[in-house]
């Protein structure tokens, strides 16, 4: 019998940027904005809370999310901006996705 997954009691969430710069933006769960940069290839951030991430990702294709410990791979296709939103727990059913041409204003 396999043992079910461990994940952080938390939410941490790392973006990498593996085929070029991509820009993020992540927010926590007081809908605070706590990161807005330019990852250029190779770069990666990570970031914490204890209910709720939301991060948007441009040149998406670009960046790889990491959610509690499991590698979801490309966060969206090349060029495009996603907006995603993460909780504790395993992040595969949770997924939420909308992909717009430009972020949604805060």
């Amino acid at each position: 019998m396999s043992k079910a997954p461990e994940f952080p009691a938390g939410v941490v969430v790392t973006i990498t940027a593996v085929d070029g710069r991509s820009w993020i933006r992540a927010f926590d769960s007081k809908d605070k904005q706590i990161l807005e940069t330019i990852l250029d290839k190779g770069e990666a951030k990570t970031f914490e809370d204890p209910a709720q991430l939301q991060v948007q990702v441009g040149n998406s294709g670009a960046a790889r999310l990491n959610v509690n410990g499991r590698d979801l791979g490309p966060a969206g296709e090349d060029g495009e901006v996603v907006q995603r939103t993460f909780v504790p727990g395993d992040p595969l059913p949770q997924m939420r996705t909308s992909a717009s041409a430009t972020p949604s204003p805060r």
